[in-house]
C-alpha cells in the first residue's frame, strides 16, 4: 500500500505534530512559570534587604534604650545618695570646685582615652 506525498502512515505524521505541539506547551508553560517566579523574587529581594535594615536598626534603638535606662538609674542612685549623704556631697563639691579641706591631700590622676575614659 501507497502513502500519498511519503512513505509514512498519515497518523504517524500527525502524532508528530502533535508531539511537536505537546513538547512547545510544555516549554511555553515553563517559560511563563519562570517569568512569574522571577518576577516574584525580583519584588521580594529588596523588601528583604528593608526589613534586615529595620531589624538591625531596632536592635540599636534597643541597645541605646538600654543604655539610657541605665545611665538614669545610676543618676537617680547618685541623687539618693547626695540627698541622704552631706559628707558625700561635701566631698564632691569640694572635687568640682577644687578645695579642700584642712589636712586633706587631694590627689588628681588624668585620664586618658587609652583607658577608656571618656572626655
Amino acid at each position: 500500500m501507497r502513502y500519498p506525498l511519503n512513505d509514512t502512515p498519515i497518523s504517524t505524521s500527525m502524532s508528530r505534530r502533535g508531539g511537536f505541539i505537546s513538547m512547545l506547551n510544555q516549554a511555553l508553560i515553563a517559560l511563563i512559570i519562570l517569568v512569574v517566579v522571577g518576577t516574584l523574587t525580583y519584588r521580594y529581594l529588596p523588601q528583604t534587604h528593608e526589613a534586615k535594615q529595620f531589624e538591625e536598626r531596632a536592635a540599636k534603638l534597643e541597645v541605646d534604650y538600654l543604655e539610657a535606662v541605665e545611665r538614669l538609674r545610676h543618676h537617680e542612685r547618685e541623687e539618693r545618695f547626695l540627698q541622704a549623704n552631706m559628707e558625700y556631697l561635701a566631698v564632691i563639691a569640694r572635687d568640682k570646685l577644687d578645695m579642700m579641706q584642712s589636712g586633706e591631700t587631694i590627689y588628681r590622676l588624668d585620664r586618658t582615652e587609652k583607658d577608656g575614659a571618656k572626655k
